[in-house]
């Protein structure tokens, strides 16, 4: 496994980061959305960009941010969609954070994002769908076993 050497990356560098995750997982689609397809925002959908679906487990962990220091446990989600600039996701209750970072690990590569949560909406059955936009690659102050989750 490569731990990407974070302070070091530029925007392109963690973008293709994640371009690599994704095909990793086996996710074509979002290489059409990683085109950089932008669109004008409509009133039923005010996304500024096109997003892939994304069903995976991932792993977010409550944020003081910029300071990069965890403030609780990991909380685990399943991903719903993302785009070049942010992620979507659903949890069984409100998420309490303004900010988290967000662990993608695949077979080769392991990236930790900073993440601002924008939004959330109950939809349903106990469930509720946040999201939010990538802040950009992060080393956390206070690393977790993450074996431990």
């Amino acid at each position: 496994m490569v731990r990407e050497e974070f302070t070091r990356l530029t925007n392109e560098d963690w973008r293709a980061i994640i371009r690599e995750l994704i095909e990793e997982w086996g996710l074509a689609e979002y290489a059409r959305v990683e085109d950089g397809s932008r669109r004008e925002p409509s009133a039923a959908d005010r996304r500024a960009q096109v997003r892939a679906s994304l069903n995976r487990t991932l792993r977010l962990i409550p944020l003081r941010y910029p300071e990069c220091q965890t403030v609780d446990e990991p909380l685990e989600v399943m991903a719903k969609n993302i785009s070049p600039d942010g992620l979507g996701f659903l949890y069984h209750r409100p998420v309490p954070y303004r900010y988290v970072a967000l662990v993608f690990e695949g077979p080769h590569h392991v990236i930790t994002l900073a993440m601002e949560l924008n939004w959330c909406q109950f939809c349903g059955e106990g469930w509720y769908e946040t999201g939010g936009r990538f802040l950009g690659p992060i080393r956390l102050a206070a690393p977790w076993d993450f074996a431990s989750v």
